[in-house]
């Protein structure tokens, strides 16, 4: 699954977003897979974050 940066609903490309951007048309793949697995680190941390809170809703059984 590819990332792009921003879609047409955001805002245009902040300041601290331009090395990227300019280090993604030199390299675009690497940019790519930086950025996915950024997201993939971000989503499993969710994902274990909604496991634990889950854990704590569900009643002790005594």
């Amino acid at each position: 699954r590819i990332i792009t940066l921003y879609h047409a609903g955001q805002k245009p490309i902040t300041k601290d977003q331009q090395p990227l951007e300019r280090l993604k048309s030199k390299y675009p793949p690497l940019v790519d897979e930086y950025l996915n697995r950024k997201l993939s680190e971000y989503e499993s941390r969710l994902a274990r974050r909604a496991k634990a809170i889950n854990r704590l809703k569900q009643p002790v059984n005594n």
